[in-house]
């Protein structure tokens, strides 16, 4: 039955729009013509000096300077001037350790015949000092990430480094505090990622549980997670990807390493243990990249042709509920039999 009306000819466009709005929105504002894997990737790491560094031992947490009660009594050592090749510790891919503080303890071998207690002790002869001026050494990073599809081919599989893509640094509160591009590695200094993991500086109170003297993040160390998110939702289409460097802090812990010098060896008498407090920073990658994927597209427009039904439901519903003829309509649409009225013969 084909019924010719105004208002229910109306009432069919706005739900067939409806419906083809919400299929559209969910094709490209949600990518549902896409397939998204998740990449995996590794950092490298280099270091840079400050532009116009003038390096010095005058600073408040120096002996050397006056401390005008800026660093707690037990907090003031002396300062040594170092480079990043004494500085940076145990550097891996996505990884890197910053020496602020040294405890140096000179020990020897006991001869342990017939026993004793330890086998190594100190000889008294111990030193601490800060490494001066770490903060303003600038980190260079690029992260080189691989996303695999699902597909056989391996050439197919998306790979890219962020050497040639843009990318933030955010803060806390989402405020983007740096940006990067134009094809060069991505720099900043110590400082600024502490501010984006929330602190002012290095110079902060440490959150250690057990810091009753208020120590700084310098004397103490601390941990640090930098989040390298990739994605490549560019609006309804998808582009480059793009990433952001988000950084969080291990809250209520001190970081430091132990490195003994020389390296053990057999009949070593003597050796050197140094206690490197710092600023441990993890990178890691994550996120989704998107691609094309033509058996994704055909299950959502196969959804979509019977959501379009819908339209149907919601026209049957205003002629036979709502609109003022919906008695005629209901007439139209029915053919009211009754089966009493029917006679069946025998089958033959």
């Amino acid at each position: 039955v084909q019924l010719k009306d105004g208002k229910l000819a109306l009432v069919r466009l706005f739900a067939l729009a409806g419906c083809l709005v919400y299929v559209l929105g969910s094709l490209f504002m949600s990518h549902k013509y896409a397939k998204f894997v998740s990449p995996t990737g590794q950092v490298a790491i280099e270091y840079a000096s400050p532009a116009n560094a003038s390096f010095s031992n005058n600073h408040s947490y120096c002996n050397d300077a006056k401390n005008g009660g800026a660093y707690p009594p037990g907090a003031v050592f002396d300062c040594q001037v170092w480079d990043p090749l004494q500085f940076v510790y145990a550097n891996a891919p996505s990884s890197t350790f910053l020496t602020t503080r040294v405890n140096v303890d000179r020990q020897r071998k006991v001869n342990c015949t017939p026993s004793c207690a330890d086998v190594w002790i100190s000889t008294g002869n111990t030193s601490n000092f800060y490494v001066s001026q770490v903060e303003d050494y600038s980190i260079k990073i690029t992260t080189t990430f691989q996303a695999q599809k699902d597909t056989v081919s391996a050439s197919s599989d998306i790979s890219n480094m962020t050497y040639y893509l843009q990318g933030k640094l955010v803060d806390q509160d989402g405020k983007t505090l740096k940006t990067f591009g134009n094809e060069q590695s991505d720099e900043f200094s110590l400082n600024t990622l502490l501010q984006a993991a929330g602190l002012n500086d290095i110079n902060d109170i440490s959150d250690w549980t057990y810091n009753q003297d208020n120590y700084t993040y310098r004397t103490l160390g601390a941990l640090l997670v930098v989040t390298v998110e990739l994605n490549n939702r560019d609006g309804g289409l998808l582009g480059d990807p793009t990433y952001v460097y988000s950084v969080s802090r291990v809250p209520h812990k001190k970081y430091l390493v132990k490195e003994v010098y020389p390296e053990p060896v057999f009949n070593a008498t003597e050796r050197v243990v140094y206690d490197r407090y710092g600023i441990q920073v993890v990178f890691t990658v994550i996120g989704d990249i998107g691609y094309f994927d033509f058996p994704t597209l055909l299950l959502t427009l196969v959804g979509a042709s019977a959501l379009l039904s819908v339209s149907t439901i919601v026209v049957e519903f205003f002629m036979l509920r709502v609109l003022r003829n919906k008695n005629q309509y209901r007439d139209c649409k029915y053919d009211i039999v009754s089966i009493s009225d029917r006679s069946y013969g025998a089958m033959p």
